[in-house]
This record gives structure tokens, C-alpha cells and sequence, in this order.
């Protein structure tokens, strides 16, 4: 179940990342829209879902603990959130830059924009497993909000394709190819960001529901069936 569902994630975000960012980004978002409906439906893993919330209701009924190591994918969201605010505002700052009289702030964003293209990827995996947050045992109880996550990460989706629409649709009002060039750049590399962090957002995901369910299904071996194991010569 798990093999197949996260082959099935990675073969359409390799697919996507053939295409120009903001065609790659938008193939990603719209698969990730067609994507959780269908994990949540009967043609997915619908049944295995309700099992599981019947597990877990048994287990809080009972006095039993069972953990998983996960990230928490609702504090990665609100983080990448708050870097996404950022690069929207650096973008908007080059698109208004008078290369006139303020060259050297101009000098400060390529710099900016250098280092920010090497650590992307870096931070999003930092945000998911990383040291900005890091995996830690958490009850599986606790551990299923990552899966619910999904449910509120479509609205999500929609507006972070907004800003993807809204810079593809942005131009620059400037002579200026060096300008042009970086605002460019900057563009592409919010789209690949954006992509990457919505295919690494659901691989989590996915890996939190299959590592529950492994843990649910887990037989536990008791003191007395040891014992039994090696009664062999009563």
C-alpha cells in the first residue's frame, strides 16, 4: 500500500518537474487536488481509514500507548507559510526597484536571491524531519491530525496556485534585462518551491498513515505466550 502510493507521488513530481516551473507546478497542484479526494474515497483507502479510527477508539478506551515518529505537518505549514510570505515580498521588492538611483539595493537582492536558490530545498526538508522541525515519537492518537491535515490543505493548494497565476501573469515595466532576468529567476524558483513543498507536505502524510497503521497492527507478544513458546518438553 505504502510502495504504491508514494511511487504513484513521485512519478507524477518527477513528470512535473520535466515541464517549465510554472507548468511543472501547476501539474503538481492539480494532481495533489485530484490526489487526496481520492485517498479519502472508497476507491482508495477510504476502508482502511474507518479501520483505523476504530483502532484508535479502542485504544482510547483502553490504558495502551502506541507511538509513531512523525513530523508535524500543520507547524511545517504555518512555517513554510511565513517563507512563502517572504519570497512573495522579495519578488514584489525586485519587480519595483528603480535601477536607477537605488543599484546598489538591486546588488543586495541578486545576492539574496543566490543564496536563497542553494538553501531552498534544504529548508523544506529542515521543516519536515529537519532541525526547524524535527520527527518525534507521538501517540498515534496525536500522530492521525497529520492525516486530517489533508482536508484543510486543499483550500491551501488553491490559494498557493493564486500566487503562482498571479506572478506568471506579473510583467515588468523596465528596460532593464538585468532586472527582468533576476524577477524571472525569482519566479521560477517560488514555483519550484511551491512544488516541492506540496510533494514533500503529502509524501509525510502518507508516511505518517501507512507507519499508524503499521503500529496498529502490530500483535503484541505478552509475558505468558513467551512463556508458552518454551514450554517444549511439559
Amino acid at each position: 500500500m505504502k510502495d504504491e502510493m508514494i511511487n504513484k507521488l513521485d512519478k507524477n513530481y518527477i513528470e512535473s518537474r520535466i515541464l517549465p516551473g510554472y507548468e511543472g507546478v501547476c501539474k503538481e497542484i492539480e494532481f495533489i487536488e485530484g490526489f487526496i479526494p481520492e485517498f479519502f474515497s472508497k476507491n482508495g483507502e477510504a476502508n482502511n481509514i474507518k479501520i483505523m479510527y476504530e483502532k484508535l477508539d479502542e485504544i482510547n478506551k483502553s490504558d495502551e500507548s502506541k507511538e509513531v515518529s512523525c513530523v508535524d505537518v500543520n507547524k511545517g505549514f504555518h512555517i513554510y507559510k511565513e517563507y512563502v510570505e517572504g519570497m512573495l515580498k522579495f519578488i514584489n521588492d525586485i519587480k519595483n526597484v528603480d535601477m536607477l538611483t537605488e543599484s546598489r539595493d538591486f546588488e543586495n537582492y541578486s545576492s539574496q536571491f543566490n543564496q536563497a536558490k542553494r538553501k531552498d530545498a534544504l529548508f523544506i526538508d529542515a521543516i519536515y524531519g529537519g532541525n526547524i522541525n524535527q520527527s518525534v515519537n507521538t501517540n498515534v492518537t496525536e500522530a492521525v491530525s497529520n492525516i486530517e491535515f489533508l482536508i484543510e490543505f486543499i483550500p491551501e493548494l488553491k490559494i498557493l496556485k493564486e500566487y503562482c497565476d498571479t506572478l506568471h501573469n506579473s510583467s515588468i515595466n523596465s528596460n532593464d534585462t538585468t532586472k527582468e532576468k533576476l524577477f524571472n529567476e525569482s519566479s521560477e524558483m517560488f514555483y519550484e518551491s511551491v512544488g516541492y513543498y506540496i510533494h514533500s507536505t503529502v509524501k509525510n502524510v502518507l508516511s505518517t498513515f501507512c507507519d499508524i497503521n503499521d503500529k496498529l497492527n502490530e500483535e503484541i507478544v505478552t509475558t505468558e505466550s513467551v512463556k508458552d513458546n518454551f514450554k517444549l518438553f511439559i
